[in-house]
């Protein structure tokens, strides 16, 4: 508890698992003990949080899921439902202790015999507790699907491609939109003979986002000024918390595809009425103007790769602009949200509206059948000190999708370790 005596307020945190009764590490000795799906499930019990979606397999086909976790029982008259602080002295916004474990989200054997996660809805309309007032758009999960349906058996090489796949199929679901707008200027119709040339090589449900070509950053731009264009008007100060949400992209497609939503197109701030098209035009060339500046004026020079760095930020080093040219990490990469490589920007960034903020950090394949298969990556290094030749080492494989071999075998790690840490 925080108390802040101005105004006579106070400011209490409650989590789950600051509770005494959190026995979460004990959940996780008895995973490493559980001989069955049932001795893991029931290890789970004593799971709290943070919440995750566990998915779990045996050697006998059996597949499943359980979202495991503390989750406070709220009142329905708490609006609130988590999202915000709460004025602490009305009783409606306590909590009704936590949701019983047999009653959440959980799935064992699916249909098909598959089960995979990617942040998407994991419950329906049906389901009577409150768990996330924000879910991931399916993007990456139907991608995922569709990779694993290509084949009817997978292996590591396999499952390196799909870990690899930076298609971007919210991309592939505007681009049509974006190909059919009226050019007003000679630059702008060879933006957009660029975008249609690219669009004819790549799959159209997720056009590849690679780091060498300058059309994934045109597209992205685009899409990222052409909602600024068609819900800033209308939202004001609110827009920049809006953007934050994940359902943004069908917001936009719903409003250059949708009668019902087409208002949003006119800019209510001036006398005229503009349609759709008109915002398609305006933005392609607000974007070309910004890109211009910041990468020069001949887009066939401009690279994704470029404006899209991961960065591996320092804490607290990157607060300091000198310091972080010392400590940060940067590489090219690719993709975006939506791909199943996923790499978000934040497009309020105004120094690197495109630089790769957050993405898959580590990814690792394991073979349970031949442990010394298994293969890892981490973004950055093994040390986290700056002279040691292990800061960065890893960052070049990461970011050309390579791996490394996970060292299973205890004799080996013995022996060639550099570094063995022993309990006493």
């Amino acid at each position: 508890m925080a108390a802040n005596q101005l105004n006579g307020y106070a400011l209490s945190l409650a989590w789950t698992m600051l509770s005494p009764e959190d026995r979460t590490i004990r959940a996780g000795l008895r995973f490493n003990m559980a001989a069955d799906v049932d001795s893991f499930v029931q290890a789970l019990r004593d799971f709290r949080g943070p919440q995750q979606n566990i998915l779990y397999a045996d050697v006998d086909g059996t597949v499943g899921m359980i979202a495991a976790g503390g989750v406070p029982v709220r009142d329905a008259a708490n609006v609130l439902q988590g999202r915000m602080p709460a004025p602490g002295w009305d009783a409606a916004y306590d909590w009704r202790g936590l949701l019983p474990f047999d009653e959440l989200p959980q799935r064992r054997q699916s249909q098909d015999g598959m089960l995979l996660n990617a942040n998407q809805r994991i419950v329906d309309e049906q389901y009577p507790h409150f768990i996330a007032g924000e879910w991931a758009l399916p993007y990456r999960a139907e991608r995922i699907a569709q990779r694993l349906r290509e084949r009817p058996t997978h292996n590591v090489d396999s499952f390196a491609s799909i870990q690899s796949d930076i298609g971007a199929p919210a991309v592939g679901e505007l681009l049509p939109i974006l190909l059919r707008t009226k050019t007003g200027s000679p630059r702008a119709a060879e933006a957009l003979a660029m975008l249609r040339d690219w669009s004819a090589t790549q799959e159209p449900a997720a056009p590849t986002l690679a780091i060498d070509r300058p059309e994934p950053l045109l597209a992205v731009a685009w899409i990222d000024r052409l909602r600024r264009e068609i819900f800033e008007d209308e939202t004001g100060e609110l827009f920049a918390l809006l953007e934050r949400h994940r359902t943004r992209h069908h917001a936009l497609q719903y409003a250059l595809t949708r009668a019902d939503h087409a208002a949003w197109c006119d800019d209510v701030r001036t006398p005229a009425a503009e349609s759709c098209d008109d915002m398609l035009s305006r933005s392609l060339e607000a974007t070309l103007d910004d890109l211009g500046r910041r990468y020069g004026a001949d887009p066939q020079h401009w690279r994704w790769g470029d404006a899209h760095p991961a960065v591996s930020e320092h804490r607290p080093f990157s607060r300091h602009w000198l310091l972080a040219r010392l400590f940060e990490l940067r590489v090219p990469s690719g993709g975006d949200p939506s791909s199943i490589n996923v790499a978000r920007h934040n497009p309020w960034d105004t120094a690197e509206p495109f630089a790769n903020r957050w993405a898959a950090s580590l990814r690792a394949i394991y073979d349970l059948a031949e442990p010394e298969n298994s293969l890892f990556i981490h973004s950055s290094g093994q040390s986290g000190h700056l002279l040691s030749p292990h800061y960065r080492d890893m960052s070049p494989l990461w970011t050309q999708n390579r791996y490394l071999p996970m060292v299973m075998n205890r004799q080996r790690i013995e022996r060639e370790a550099a570094l063995i840490l022993v309990p006493r």
